[in-house]
């Protein structure tokens, strides 16, 4: 068989399987369309709730929590076909490694046509990774959704028999659903024929038989039913070259060339040198731009130092630029928690100022990426692979990826946790027993300290512990204040 044949082979076995997998799909497809659906009467009822009296809010929510946990298990359900699709390509993926790993490495055309074989079957099996990876941030999106719905609670008032004004209210924020952009990308292999088309009947040509010399290679012809049985992949990868026109025709070809090369190089050099151009000019707008960019940053520094020295007290001893302020002796440091919450530490260049929306759109980025993250270690997806965990991919609160437990500060982590991006309506009690149930150390033991990396145990152990004992602190200082 050659490589030709072996490609066709791949490619009806990758259509085969999708065949075998119709019912499958269109399970999916159903759930799908109950998703859509699903997202398009959500979508309906947050509007008319964004309308609607008070009397009819309780109503419309309870209905808006029944949507949500109904396409929950459609997404789920979803997640888990998906799932056993990508089972099914995994367990052949397997069989063609095994069977590369037995093949001699001396046999490099069947080792190279194994590494075709797998490398169509893992195409395949991305293109349904990335269908589960999708389905999964739904199902992250929707279980949000689910649990905001499901802490409201209906207001608990005496009944009046006078008219009350209606009350200026701030208008309610709405999420929008994601279930009416339910986009499949299914991908079936290009060019896998399940049928094989019938054969052309040869017609017989009587032309006398020709030796080809044995020093110019020649197309292969038809081999002769007596002749002995190539090796299954003799083929694969020996493509001969066809037979190539005369030198007369060639030196044709070379002159043609030639002469447009000589009549299009002019115009060549000065599309060149126009593009040269250009590229200098663009490089000079974006030099100017940084120049004024960090002229204002400059000047916004030299105002909020100008403000900063007309509020503040006059000091009573020399500033230096190389040690901190200290208080004066006979007085006391201040507690950690009036402390503010990052350390004041003199830049030599001034950093441009972050505005109030950067900062929370930063925070709510990195409360998306935490919750992500913890959803992939509570309920991680069957089929995905198992990677051990390391400290950097640990979810630690405090919005970054830290590189060592160093990072792991108390202002950071009360910085992170009680931000006002994640759980506004919640007290700081609440949030801080919430992390708390996350990050206990035994809990840790139990479920996930075995995931980890056998070299990085210890320090994830240890960060472990720093984060706990920090919310415990926050804890109590939070009780303290209450």
């Amino acid at each position: 068989m050659d490589f030709n044949s072996w490609m066709r082979q791949q490619e009806e076995a990758v259509a085969r399987t999708w065949h075998a997998l119709k019912r499958e799909e269109d399970e999916i497809e159903r759930e799908e369309a109950v998703v859509v659906a699903l997202g398009q009467r959500l979508s309906r009822a947050r509007d008319t709730i964004q309308l609607s009296p008070r009397h009819r809010i309780d109503e419309l929510m309870h209905s808006v929590a029944k949507d949500e946990a109904r396409m929950l298990a459609s997404i789920d359900a979803v997640g888990a076909r998906l799932a056993h699709e990508k089972s099914v390509f995994q367990r052949e993926i397997a069989r063609i490694t095994h069977s590369r790993a037995n093949t001699p490495r001396t046999d490099r055309h069947t080792r190279q046509a194994w590494d075709y074989a797998e490398r169509i079957w893992r195409a395949e099996e991305a293109s349904i990774q990335e269908r589960i990876d999708r389905v999964a941030t739904m199902g992250i999106d929707c279980r949000r959704r689910l649990a905001a719905s499901s802490t409201y609670s209906p207001p608990r008032r005496r009944p009046s028999t006078t008219t009350e004004p209606t009350p200026d209210e701030r208008p309610r924020e709405r999420t929008k659903s994601s279930a009416s952009h339910f986009v499949r990308e299914r991908r079936t292999s290009t060019g896998a024929v399940l049928v094989q088309p019938p054969a052309a009947v040869p017609v017989p040509t009587y032309s006398r038989e020709r030796r080809p010399s044995q020093a110019i290679p020649v197309a292969p012809g038809p081999r002769p039913v007596t002749s002995a049985a190539r090796p299954s992949t003799a083929g694969a990868s020996r493509h001969y070259p066809a037979v190539e026109d005369s030198p007369r025709d060639r030196e044709r070809e070379r002159e043609s060339k030639r002469g447009r090369n000589r009549s299009e190089k002019p115009e060549r050099e000065e599309r060149d040198r126009e593009r040269d151009r250009e590229r200098d000019r663009e490089r000079e707008r974006e030099r100017d731009r940084d120049r004024d960019h960090e002229r204002e940053h400059r000047r916004e520094h030299r105002e909020r130092r100008e403000r900063t020295r007309s509020t503040a007290a006059p000091p009573t001893h020399h500033a230096s630029h190389s040690t901190p302020h200290l208080p004066a002796p006979g007085t006391s440091l201040p507690s950690s928690s009036h402390m503010p919450s990052h350390p004041s530490v003199h830049h030599p260049h001034p950093h441009p100022a972050y505005s109030s929306s950067e900062d929370r759109m930063r925070l709510a980025a990195a409360w998306t990426a935490y919750e992500c993250r913890w959803a992939g270690l509570q309920a991680p997806i069957p089929s995905a692979p198992t990677t051990p965990l390391t400290f950097h991919n640990v979810p630690w609160p405090v919005g970054f990826q830290p590189d060592s437990t160093r990072s792991l500060t108390p202002d950071r982590i009360k910085k992170f946790l009680l931000s006002s991006s994640h759980s506004p309506h919640r007290s700081p009690k609440e949030r801080l027993k919430s992390a708390l149930s996350l990050w206990r150390p035994e809990q840790w033991e139990d479920k996930w300290i075995n995931n980890v990396e056998p070299s990085e145990r210890d320090k994830v152990r240890y960060g472990v512990s720093i984060v706990a004992q920090c919310i415990g602190e926050l804890l109590k200082e939070a009780s303290r204040k209450e």
